[in-house]
């Protein structure tokens, strides 16, 4: 499972804990992961954001902590880091979490799974096709 950086913003933000809610939504255990350059966007946000934007990035960093594998995966040319996630998404055959209308519609439009936080409280999921 992929996070996108909005995503880890999630249980800070509206008090949903995506680690619990995100396995018991696809009825299996998950590895989650952070790709490098999403890991380093948040961090940037902690270290140059407003006050509120670092105090919030912080402590979603925090709240990764050991929960999230950080995994290289470097940008070919000049991607942005949702083209990135939308390659990683591809390549590793697996879903995102993101909150991102423009990046949910791209990963739906190539076939890959969605999970997204509706009405500020329930988490949802576009394209998963469960296993038998």
């Amino acid at each position: 499972m992929l996070l996108d950086s909005n995503f880890l913003l999630v249980p800070i933000l509206f008090g949903v804990d995506i680690f619990e809610e995100i396995p018991k939504l696809l009825d299996r255990d998950v590895d989650f992961i952070l790709l490098r350059p999403v890991y380093e966007e948040m961090r940037r946000l902690a270290i140059e954001g407003s006050p509120k934007v670092r105090k919030e990035a912080s402590s979603a960093l925090e709240l990764s902590r050991g929960r999230c594998l950080v995994m290289d995966f470097e940008a070919s040319g000049e991607e942005e880091v949702d083209d990135i996630l939308l390659r990683a998404a591809e390549e590793l055959r697996c879903p995102v979490a993101t909150n991102d209308g423009a990046l949910r519609r791209r990963l739906r439009e190539r076939g890959v799974p969605v999970i997204y936080l509706r009405q500020k409280s329930l988490l949802k999921i576009d394209g998963w096709v469960p296993d038998p």
